[in-house]
């Protein structure tokens, strides 16, 4: 009775520091919107306000604290694997992969020495230097996509090969927690172990995806929640299968992700499951923040030398070679600035060096503080670098700004929202009557069973729920000069064209807009809501029917 009892008053003690952490987090992150700061920044300082080191001290259990850090920990693993999509390798250039080579090994050989010659912080000891030199050369994905998609540079030279790094970055990381395991056993033999069930679990999960997956999600796609549901017990299912196979749990939530990032419903499935990841990854940074230690001139020195060793690595191994790879000094410098943080992969790196002894809890913190610091400076950084560019372009040289970057791909500019019948039959006289103007056609639909027939018209085909249409914002080629709705609300399930049209105008504010009414009240509406242009079938049907009705009479 006694063990019962214990057990329900830990179960209340944990919802109570969860309900906490969400409340601080939501109070700080409104504070820093305001401000135009991560909102990263914000869960920690959430954190850091429960915490026992610095802040009130409402959240102090111990337990409680490693359990909310490994759930957000899982979950966070598995968001950054969807985001991960690996034929995106195969679309990085020979140049930008050299780049991302150049910018991690160099980088990491830099930032060893540079600890090595000037003692700072508490990375040392057998890993030390290990940790320092992998986490401060990992960038914030989070932090430089955010603000490039919010200027709309994500399809610019300079975006291009920010985001071809951060993609092989992530790489790097993937194998480095692969190999953490191990380091307190670096023999042949059980690395070869570890590579073998790493190996074996990546291969289960990409054919499982592959041949069982893929067809099940097809199936599943007018059921859009249990295409969610499914991405989650993936998620467990892998995590569970790494642990079995003695890697860390959170290596298979990552697999596990990554599997699925490939499927054309990947985007939706970010968009569907944001709720919950948003949830799961404050957790992750609250529980960071929880861990904070008192402000000391120490830990200001160490973030302050931290920043000093990430800007001189990025303008070293990326501004520096660019030149000589012919990318061009202005793509070059403007990477270099993007770069310029630290990655919330490093933090979960530290986290795992942590809970397997390689680093310690003052080393973590110490890596927190420095993250922390440059998210600030860097989000100044990436905000003002054409600003920052123009102030040193005196001193660069003048002969490579422009002429070596990469011309944009073609955007498709007309996003036609679902494919149903008059969609269809658009579809087919445009390919029939103006081909160039079919290959501008953007279509978002649930069904893939039409991606084949839209996709041989010459327009595209991407998986969308228009019932949930911020999924349309995580699909970079779309930069939609028009936008069609050219169905009914009869048809449209869990949704309707005025709270479609209300969604588009948010995501794509200067495109224009044509939407379908179905009755005069219902074109009033769309008109004062924003729509450049009503379709009115029922209408346009009735006066057809006079038109015939009087021509055939009068005969």
């Amino acid at each position: 009775m006694k063990i019962s009892i214990i057990f329900f008053m830990h179960d209340v003690s944990l919802l109570k520091d969860i309900a906490l952490a969400i409340i601080t987090a939501a109070f700080a992150a409104h504070i820093l919107r305001l401000i135009k700061q991560p909102l990263i920044l914000a869960y920690i300082i959430g954190g850091i306000i429960l915490g026992p080191n610095l802040g009130l001290s409402l959240v102090h259990d111990q337990i409680n604290i490693e359990l909310i850090s490994e759930i957000g920990l899982i979950f966070l693993l598995f968001i950054i694997g969807l985001e991960i999509n690996l034929s995106h390798l195969l679309g990085i250039g020979k140049s930008v992969f050299i780049l991302s080579l150049t910018q991690f090994f160099a980088g990491a050989l830099i930032t060893a020495a540079a600890f090595s010659f000037i003692k700072i912080g508490a990375f040392e000891g057998e890993y030390g230097l290990i940790y320092a030199a992998v986490s401060l050369n990992l960038s914030s994905t989070l932090i430089a996509v955010k603000i490039l998609k919010d200027k709309f540079e994500t399809e610019t030279a300079a975006g291009k090969i920010t985001i071809g790094i951060l993609v092989i970055q992530d790489i790097w990381a993937i194998i480095f927690m692969a190999l953490q395991p191990n380091f307190s056993n670096p023999n042949i033999s059980q690395l070869s172990r570890s590579l073998f069930y790493g190996l074996l679990l990546l291969s289960f999960c990409f054919i499982f995806s592959k041949y069982l997956l893929s067809s099940f999600f097809k199936k599943s796609s007018k059921n859009p929640e249990l295409i969610v549901l499914s991405a989650a017990a993936w998620c467990f299912l892998c995590s569970s299968l790494a642990e079995k196979f003695g890697l860390s749990k959170e290596m298979g939530a990552l697999i596990a992700g990554i599997s699925i990032a490939s499927f054309p419903y990947g985007e939706d499935v970010i968009s569907k499951i944001s709720g919950i990841r948003d949830f799961f990854v404050t957790l992750f940074f609250v529980s960071l923040g929880l861990k904070f230690p008192k402000p000391s001139a120490e830990l200001f020195i160490f973030s302050a030398y931290a920043l000093i060793i990430v800007m001189a690595t990025r303008f070293l191994t990326v501004a520096l070679p660019g030149k000589f790879l012919k990318i061009g000094i202005r793509p070059s410098f403007l990477t270099a600035l993007n770069l310029s943080q630290i990655s919330e992969f490093s933090l979960v790196i530290s986290a795992v060096g942590l809970s397997y002894g390689h680093i310690s809890a003052k080393a973590q913190s110490e890596l927190l503080a420095a993250t922390m610091f440059c998210a600030l400076i860097s989000t100044y950084l990436i905000s003002y670098n054409d600003k920052i560019f123009s102030f040193f372009s005196g001193i660069l040289p003048r002969d490579s700004f422009e002429k070596n970057q990469n011309k944009p791909e073609k955007i498709r500019d007309i996003l036609l929202l679902g494919y149903f019948a008059e969609a269809e039959e658009f579809i087919r006289l445009c390919a029939g009557k103006n081909k160039e103007l079919c290959e501008r056609i953007f279509v978002a639909d649930f069904n893939q069973q039409n991606a084949k027939e839209i996709n041989s018209f010459g327009a595209k085909w991407h998986y969308a729920d228009l019932a949930n249409p911020d999924s349309l914002s995580h699909i970079s080629e779309i930069k939609p000069v028009l936008i069609i709705c050219p169905i009914s609300d009869i048809f449209l399930k869990g949704t309707d064209n005025l709270k479609l049209l209300r969604s588009v105008k948010r995501i794509f504010p200067d495109a224009k807009t044509v939407f379908t009414a179905d009755n005069e009240s219902k074109e009033k509406e769309l008109i004062a809501a924003g729509a450049d242009y009503c379709l009115f079938p029922r209408k346009k049907t009735a006066q057809e029917i006079l038109l015939k009705t009087e021509e055939f009479i009068l005969e």
